[in-house]
């Protein structure tokens, strides 16, 4: 079946994250996803990523990378986001 994971890396800048989001797009497009799981994946790639570079960087990601991979399993599509922002644990908000 051929080598079907593949990655690419983005300064953590909000400018940076529909060059991240084209990337997505086009591995689930090559592994035949429709148009419909597309717009999802690029979706949840928008807001992960979005909330790393507001949330975990406070827009002071300059000198700070993300790494996104894609990988088509037997019978997933599957995004895995690599970043070293603090982590955030929602049981500690009010």
């Amino acid at each position: 079946m051929g080598n079907q994971k593949h990655h690419t890396t983005i300064p953590a800048v909000i400018e940076k994250i529909e060059e991240a989001c084209e990337f997505v797009n086009a591995q689930a497009r090559a592994v035949g996803l429709s148009e419909d799981a597309v717009y999802h994946c690029h979706l949840s790639v928008e807001e992960v990523l979005t909330n790393i570079i507001e949330h975990g960087y406070n827009y002071e990601g300059d000198n700070k990378v993300i790494e996104i991979v894609t990988d088509k399993t037997q019978n997933a599509f599957v995004i895995v986001i690599i970043d070293d922002a603090p982590k955030f644990d929602p049981l500690q908000q009010p």
